[in-house]
């Protein structure tokens, strides 16, 4: 008996201690699984980290390059012209703890298109973990007054015999099949562009300086850089003797039957900070040169609604991006138009003539929109 029960208790033992080894090895197996998922778990961790860190260094980058575009020499700067990767530039640095690399180039095929690429590296205890993120952007090809009539939102015609010649008529949004674009094409739905505010040259120096509310009327002159800080209400028959480029800058103006003559070859630029109205619902405003050329730049850097009727003869370049623009009553305009709303109405005619921008204040603007004013972009991966 003693014999039999000392085998059953050995046996007890032995199978005991083979599942003490067997909790012992799963144990072992379940600690390391888990231990490698915790690593799997901290390396995606430390690798999403250097992700976005590799995100916002480009972000930022991108950022920077939309806020520098008007500054044309420090975007050249930053976006090469040459084009592929070979011409890209590149840079270094840290972050967070994290390096970084930062690469820019221009596409070899498509030569709109700007590569930014960034890698971040996150080290920890000597394991690097990495992420690479691109974005491309493209950029537009349409020049500051290159077409006849550029509108951000629709632009509608009234009639048959409405008509712009010399260039390409460009809508952001639609073109009425009505208006009879001569010598280019319409192009609606085009890519947006933001155009920003145009102001004089800093350092302007004004010959004359005036506050309060002023007046233009029959027999007005200027012949030099003129400020008008407060309101200014214009009527009558006014010279303006450009022999040279002259800037005025005029805080609001009203206008009622005006006719502004310009008698030399200088550029003149009109800046209107804010309103720009009519004194009646059909004022007439005639804007001319006695070589018939346009040399008169309007610039208005605010929300206004402008109605001109009535035979008007204007021979001018209209920069105002923010505001709605009606002709109407056979109105005619040699130059060209950037507006944000447009309407003809009345056997118009817009024909486009070639500006000088050179040394302007539209320059930066210019060259900007010729280095690549950002129309889209996507994100890789």
């Amino acid at each position: 008996m003693w014999g039999k029960g000392s085998s059953k208790r050995g046996s007890t033992l032995v199978v005991a201690v083979i599942l003490l080894l067997v909790l012992a090895v799963l144990s072992i197996g379940i600690f390391s699984v888990a231990f490698a998922e915790h690593k799997l778990v901290l390396a995606e961790e430390r690798t999403t980290q250097a992700y976005y860190t590799a995100r916002s260094i480009v972000s930022g980058t991108f950022d920077w390059l939309r806020l520098n575009i008007w500054d044309t020499d420090e975007y050249k700067t930053n976006v090469p012209t040459e084009l592929g990767w070979d011409y890209g530039k590149h840079s270094s640095g840290s972050i967070d703890g994290m390096t970084y690399d930062l690469w820019i180039w221009r596409d070899e095929a498509t030569t709109s298109m700007v590569h930014v690429r960034s890698k971040a590296v996150n080290t920890v205890e000597g394991t690097p973990y990495s992420a690479t993120v691109e974005l491309t952007y493209i950029s537009s090809d349409v020049g500051l007054f290159d077409d006849t009539i550029y509108s951000k939102e629709d632009i509608e015609a009234e009639g048959s015999s409405n008509s712009a010649v010399g260039g390409n008529v460009r809508s952001e949004q639609s073109i009425d099949y009505k208006l009879n674009v001569v010598g280019g094409v319409p192009i609606p739905n085009s890519p947006p562009i933001d155009f920003p505010p145009i102001d004089p040259p800093p350092g302007t120096v004004y010959a004359d300086e005036y506050f309060g509310t002023q007046t233009w009327t029959t027999g007005t002159v200027i012949s030099g850089n003129t400020k008008y800080n407060g309101q200014l209400n214009a009527t009558g028959e006014v010279t303006i003797q450009n022999t040279t480029d002259l800037i005025i800058w005029i805080d609001s103006m009203s206008y009622d039957e005006l006719t502004i003559t310009t008698t030399g070859q200088g550029r003149v630029f009109i800046f209107v900070q804010n309103d720009f109205e009519s004194q009646k619902t059909k004022s007439k405003i005639d804007i001319v040169n006695s070589d018939n050329l346009p040399y008169t730049y309007l610039i208005l850097n605010s929300e206004n609604s402008v109605v001109l009727n009535g035979n008007n003869i204007l021979q001018l370049y209209l920069y105002a991006p923010t505001s709605e623009i009606s002709f109407g009553g056979c109105p005619g305009l040699s130059g060209a138009l950037i507006v944000n709303e447009f309407a003809l109405n009345g056997n118009v005619v817009i024909t486009k003539v070639e500006p000088n921008l050179a040394g302007s204040p539209f320059e930066a603007v210019s060259n900007a929109l010729a280095a690549g004013m950002t129309i889209s972009r996507k994100w890789l991966p």
